[in-house]
């Protein structure tokens, strides 16, 4: 049995054996062999790492160069949901009323607007539902913190709502 492992380990000392650098010879030869010439691999990097984007000498830089995501103006979701709804029905934007806009917090990410066939992350979701009117007929848009807003035609219920004060 223990010569069934001599030869393997013995092959595997000469390939770690030659997969490491020679040592640096040190002394005061002022003619060296070509041997002595190549130096061993440094093991310093070979430029000092910048460091990453927006951190200058290790400290945070305060201004980014990047905006800081807002919340969308309620204002400018009620608009594109009145414009997307008078287009649908064919009708001016002036006979489209809004009912209510209240802040949401969605069950999932499919903003209470599931769709059959699709998968979303199971993760509360912060939003907007927005109520529109028109004929004594209502209608839902679903929208997210960024601004994506959608009509939902089957929605689900939302988790909680706030109403959403939009005269500031």
């Amino acid at each position: 049995m223990k010569a069934q492992w001599t030869m393997p380990v013995i092959l595997l000392t000469f390939i770690f054996e030659g997969c490491t650098p020679a040592p640096a010879t040190v002394g005061n030869n002022p003619n060296p062999t070509s041997s002595e010439s190549q130096a061993a691999p440094s093991l310093m990097p070979l430029s000092t790492p910048s460091p990453e984007p927006g951190i200058q000498g290790g400290e945070p830089d305060l201004n980014p160069s990047l905006p800081i995501p807002s919340r969308p103006d309620p204002q400018v979701l009620i608009e594109t949901a009145r414009e997307d709804l008078a287009q649908r029905l064919s009708v001016s934007v002036t006979s489209i009323n809004l009912v209510k806009i209240d802040e949401i917090l969605w069950p999932d990410a499919s903003l209470g607007c599931p769709q059959p066939d699709n998968v979303y992350a199971q993760t509360q979701t912060s939003g907007y539902l927005i109520k529109l009117e028109h004929d004594e007929d209502e209608f839902e848009y679903h929208a997210n913190m960024h601004g994506f807003i959608f009509y939902c035609e089957n929605p689900t219920p939302p988790i909680s709502a706030t109403p959403v004060d939009i005269n500031p």
